[in-house]
C-alpha cells in the first residue's frame, strides 16, 4: 500500500493508499513522504530541501513542519504524525478484516537510522491510530524475523532494503526461528525509489527542453504530477525489459506542449548508476560496524516483487534455463506454488526470492511471503542430460537470431501490462464509488477486457483504441450515478 494520504476538499473523507494516489484534485491535498519529515524541525536542512519538490504546501507551526490544506473552504494544518496515523489506521483495518478481531497492539517497523525524536513521533502517530506500540524495530530486521518465524535459520544475513523513500541495510545473526541479533546497520533517509523518479523527471524535462525551449510549465503542479506518475510507471517497465519506454505527457493544446521522450534500459541504468552505487557505501559501513567482510555473509535478502492481480491468494513461480525472452521457448527446470494472505492489491504485496548456492555449488531458490514468513522451496529438476558446449553455443545462436522477435514480444507484453494497470485502477474506482447494482454490471465490463488482454493480442496499436473503448463503456456507469 503506497504511503499516501489524500484529503478531498468538499467532504471529510480521508483516502489512503491507491485511492489517495488516484485522486486528481486538489493536488495540494495529496500528501506523501510523511516519513521524511516526521520528528523533524521546520529549519532542518532536509525539510527545506524536500519542500522544493513536494506538491503540497508545508508551513512552520511552532517550529515543526505542518501540511497546509483547504477543506470545506477552511484552512487546516496537519502534522506528520497525524498523516502517519491515517496510514496506520488503514493498516489496522486490513489486519482487523484478516484476523476477524480488533487490533490494539502493534510492533512497528522504522528505518534503521531513525533518530530519537522520529521514534517518539512514530509512537505518537500509533496512539492517534488507537495502537499501543509494543516495540519499534528496524525494517530490515523485521523482514528477517518474518522469514525466520517459519524457518530454522543459522546464518549471518545481509538484508538490503531499497524502499520507496529510504534505504536500509542490516547484518543479522540468525539462529533457529527465534534468535535474531543485529550486528550492524546503516542507511539513508533520502535514498529510495522516489529519488530514482526525480532523476528520471529531471532527465525527461532536460530532453524535452532541447527541442522545445521554455515549453515546460513548472508552475503547474498537475502537469508535474502527470510526469512523475509516468516516470514511475516506466521505471517499473524498464526494471524488467530493455525498452525503449515512451514517456508521454500532454500539458496543453499545442504539439510543443506534449512531452514525448524515449528511454532505453541502457540509458536508465546510466542515469541511476551513481545512486545505486551509493548504496554500496552503506553496505560497507554496515559490515564495518559488524566487524565483518563479504566472505562472512551467508545470504543476501531483498524484497523484489508483488502480485499481478488484486486479492491474489497464491503465486506460482517458475525457473527457466535459456537465453530467450519468451519463457515457453526456454527449458523449465523448476517450479513452486505459494499460498498468500488474502486481500492484497495488485502489485502491492511483497514477495521475497532467496537465491543461495550451497557448499556443493548447487543452486537453491526459496520464495517467501514477507508479511507472514510463509515460504516454499523451489524444486529444481535436473532430470535431463546436461548441456554440452555445442548445446550452449546453439542456445546463444538461436537467441541472437531471434533478438528482434524477442524485443517485439517484450514491447507487446509491456503494452499489455500498462493496459491492465489502467483497467485495474478503474476497477478499484468502480468498487469504491458505484452502487451495488451498477458495480456488478461495470465489473462484467472489466472482466471482458481483461479476458481480451489475457490472450496477448496483436498488433500493439490495438491497446490504445481498446482502452478508449473500455473507458467509454465504464464512464457511462459514472454518468448514471450523477443523473
Amino acid at each position: 500500500m503506497p504511503s499516501i494520504v489524500a484529503y478531498p476538499s468538499k467532504n471529510d473523507t480521508i483516502l489512503v493508499g491507491e485511492s489517495a494516489r488516484d485522486m486528481i484534485r486538489p493536488i495540494e491535498n495529496i500528501v506523501y513522504d510523511s516519513k521524511r519529515f516526521i520528528g523533524r524541525q521546520w529549519n532542518d536542512e532536509s525539510v527545506q530541501s524536500d519542500m522544493k519538490d513536494w506538491r503540497f504546501k508545508v508551513v512552520d507551526k511552532n517550529g515543526k513542519p505542518h501540511v497546509q490544506i483547504t477543506r470545506n473552504e477552511k484552512e487546516k494544518f496537519i502534522s506528520a504524525e497525524e498523516i502517519s496515523s491515517e496510514i496506520l489506521k488503514a493498516i489496522k483495518l486490513i489486519a482487523k478484516n484478516y484476523l476477524n478481531e480488533d487490533v490494539t497492539h502493534a510492533v512497528i517497523t522504522i528505518p534503521a537510522n531513525f533518530r530519537q525524536r522520529q521514534k517518539v513521533e512514530t509512537i505518537k502517530a500509533a496512539k492517534l491510530a488507537g495502537l499501543n506500540v509494543l516495540k519499534l524495530i528496524n525494517e530490515p530486521t523485521a523482514a528477517a524475523i518474518a522469514y525466520g518465524f517459519q524457518n530454522e535459520v543459522d546464518k549471518i544475513v545481509l538484508v538490503y532494503d531499497f524502499g520507496g523513500g529510504t534505504f536500509d541495510v542490516s547484518i543479522l545473526k540468525c539462529k533457529g526461528s527465534t534468535y535474531f541479533r543485529c550486528l550492524g546497520n546503516a542507511g539513508h533517509m533520502h535514498l529510495g525509489g522516489q529519488d530514482i523518479d526525480k532523476i528520471l523527471v529531471a532527465y525527461v524535462i532536460k530532453e524535452h527542453l532541447k527541442t522545445n525551449p521554455k515549453r515546460f510549465r513548472k508552475d503547474h503542479p498537475l502537469y508535474r504530477r502527470r510526469l512523475e506518475e509516468m516516470c514511475r510507471k516506466q521505471k517499473e517497465v524498464l526494471s524488467f525489459n530493455e525498452g525503449p519506454a515512451a514517456i508521454t505527457v500532454e500539458m496543453g493544446t499545442e504539439d510543443s506542449d506534449v512531452i514525448d521522450v524515449k528511454l532505453t534500459r541502457k540509458k536508465f541504468n546510466e542515469l541511476i548508476l551513481k545512486t545505486v552505487k551509493g548504496t554500496l557505501d552503506y553496505v560497507d559501513k554496515a559490515m564495518m560496524r559488524a566487524s565483518l567482510d563479504v566472505n562472512d555473509i551467508d545470504q543476501v535478502w531483498e524484497s523484489v516483487s508483488g502480485t499481478s492481480y488484486d486479492n491474489q491468494t497464491a503465486v506460482d513461480v517458475c525457473l527457466y534455463e535459456g537465453e530467450r525472452m519468451i519463457s515457453s521457448l526456454n527449458h523449465k527446470i523448476g517450479e513452486v506454488h505459494l499460498d498468500l494472505q488474502d486481500g492484497m492489491e495488485r502489485r502491492g504485496y511483497p514477495i521475497k526470492y532467496i537465491y543461495e548456492i550451497d557448499s556443493n555449488g548447487i543452486l537453491n531458490v526459496t520464495v517467501v511471503e514477507q508479511a507472514t514468513g510463509h515460504q516454499a522451496q523451489l524444486r529444481i529438476r535436473y532430470d535431463g542430460s546436461g548441456h554440452t558446449e555445442d548445446d550452449v553455443e546453439n542456445i546463444i545462436y538461436e537467441a541472437e537470431k531471434h533478438l528482434r522477435e524477442d524485443k517485439d514480444f517484450v514491447k507487446l507484453w509491456c503494452e499489455r501490462h500498462n493496459f491492465e494497470d489502467k483497467i485495474h485502477t478503474k476497477k478499484r474506482k468502480i468498487e469504491a464509488q458505484l452502487t451495488e447494482n451498477l458495480k456488478a454490471e461495470a465489473l462484467k465490463v472489466v472482466s471482458k477486457y481483461l479476458r481480451w488482454s489475457n490472450n496477448l493480442p496483436k498488433p500493439i496499436s490495438l491497446y490504445s483504441s481498446k482502452l478508449e473503448e473500455f473507458n467509454d463503456e465504464i464512464d457511462k456507469f459514472f454518468r448514471t450515478t450523477t443523473e
